[in-house]
Parts: structure tokens; sequence; C-alpha cells
């Protein structure tokens, strides 16, 4: 079975909220770390100085805002099923009852679990809690899984084909002017 891992669209959805300020507390541990650690400050209230720090911050944001920019063109073209699919299968959920990764898999357990066979995921639960009994069910909860990821990734390539299509068309030459 082949692994799906596109390290883009793992930036987009796990670390481009944090960088930018919109969750979490990685930007902050990132700008202590680039800054020489936390509490760090200038004791001078001057606009030019004031400034320099602006514009400094401003330098490090333009690479993480222009790269998010150019993700999310693609990534608002997915289809809303498939990026509910993608959403999952990035998560960072490590803890699953007992069984549940063993039976469905890892990189399969969130979306598994995000659409169930027969929407129900209470059995699909219960299903890996008697896997000798129940192989069926979780047989086709990791067949079903493995189709959405594997379709939500092609759709994500082909999302990022047409940008990059469009960028080659026009749209990237124009601002090379």
């Amino acid at each position: 079975m082949t692994h799906y891992w596109d390290a883009e669209l793992a930036w987009l959805l796990k670390d481009a909220p944090s960088l930018l300020g919109e969750r979490s507390t990685q930007g902050a541990v990132e700008s202590a770390l680039r800054s020489g650690g936390p509490g760090h400050s200038v004791a001078s209230s001057d606009e030019h100085h004031g400034h320099l720090i602006d514009r400094l911050r401003l330098d490090e944001a333009i690479g993480p805002v222009a790269r998010y920019r150019s993700l999310q063109k693609a990534w608002v073209q997915l289809e809303r099923i498939s990026q509910l699919v993608l959403c999952a299968y990035y998560s960072d959920r490590v803890i699953w009852p007992q069984g549940f990764e063993a039976f469905i898999g890892r990189e399969l357990a969130s979306v598994a679990m995000a659409f169930p066979p027969n929407g129900d995921g209470s059995a699909l639960r219960e299903a890996t809690l008697r896997a000798n009994q129940n192989e069926d069910l979780i047989l086709r909860a990791r067949r079903e899984s493995f189709e959405r990821v594997s379709n939500a990734h092609e759709d994500w390539r082909e999302c990022n084909r047409l940008k990059m299509c469009g960028w080659l068309e026009g749209d990237g030459f124009a601002k090379l002017d």
C-alpha cells in the first residue's frame, strides 16, 4: 500500500496557521529562537528604531506569507470532500482506542474515523476490539480510507498543476516584467 505524503500540503495544514499567528505557539517559539530567546526587547522607543525592528519582522514573515498564499490558491480549488479528507489525513492525533491503529493503520486512522463505513464510527471502534469477528468491516474501512486519501491527493496535485499552468501562461511572467 502506498503511503501518501506531500510536504507542501503538510506545511499548509499543520505549520502555516501557527507561523502566521492564527493558532498555536510555534510562531512564538521560532521567533524566540531567531531573536535569541524570550523577552527579547529593545530599550529605544525611537520611531526609526521601531521601524527597523518592524522591517526585520516583516522580512521574516514574507517567506511564509507568500508560500501560504501560493498554496492557498490551489487549496481553495479543491472540492470540499477532498479538503476534509486531507485535513483528517494530516491531523496530529496519535492516541487511538486499543487495537484501532494496529488494524486500520496509523496513516489511515483519522480518515477512517472521519468517514467510517456505514457512517458509524462507534461500530468501527468496536470492530477493531474484536478484529477476528469483524475482518470484513476493518478491511472495508482501510480500503475506503485509502481510496479517499488517494483521490484527495490526486485532486491536490491537479489543482497545483492548474495553478502552475496559470502561472506559466501569464500570471507569473507578468510579475517578472
